[in-house]
């Protein structure tokens, strides 16, 4: 009885452990067979190019879903709070951004995630049909929902920055030379 224990044990400690991972998202491929299409303009590549650009991904945006991400017993950032101080910011409303549940009609993503014993409440901000990153940050406290209103504050000051047009800097006055009489 204890070598079939011992070889149970031993198996066990050698054996790869099986992790829950999430399906990464593989864009749509052509039917089997089909060639793949190549751009026919130079037009169609800086659309293509433009289609990852944050600013350009932020003014089509409409929606946006806020997920917490799984986690154990001690880890988990609910998205009620987080919810609450968005539509209480008179910034986030008007940007005409609206909070949607079902995270297949949402332009954008917001995983909320606080890792196991932690006291880091962070966020990222996608856009999953590029899986471009649009913004990323944390903060530390307590709880998660105490944490809401910086995590709130930080994601309409990433979407104000995203969404204004792109800041000319000032060009220094060039002195002129002082004519001597």
């Amino acid at each position: 009885m204890r070598q079939i224990l011992l070889v149970v044990v031993v198996a066990c400690m050698f054996s790869p452990r099986a992790t829950a991972q999430q399906p990464e998202a593989v864009p749509p491929q052509q039917g089997a067979g089909q060639p793949q299409s190549q751009p026919a303009a130079e037009g169609s590549q800086t659309a293509a190019s433009d289609s990852r650009d944050p600013k350009e991904i932020l003014k089509r945006a409409r929606t946006i879903h806020i997920r917490p991400k799984p986690g154990g017993a001690w880890s988990g950032f609910p998205s009620e709070p987080l919810e609450k101080k968005l539509l209480e910011n008179k910034d986030f409303l008007a940007m005409g951004l609206v909070l949607v549940k079902d995270a297949t009609s949402a332009d954008l993503l917001i995983t909320l995630e606080r890792p196991t014993m932690s006291w880091d409440c962070s966020y990222r901000m996608t856009h999953e049909e590029t899986g471009v990153i649009l913004g990323a940050g944390k903060a530390i406290a307590w709880d998660c929902i105490r944490a809401a209103p910086d995590i709130a504050s930080q994601i309409v000051k990433r979407l104000k920055q995203l969404r204004e047009p792109n800041p000319v800097t000032p060009q220094p006055a060039k002195k002129e030379p002082k004519e001597k009489n």
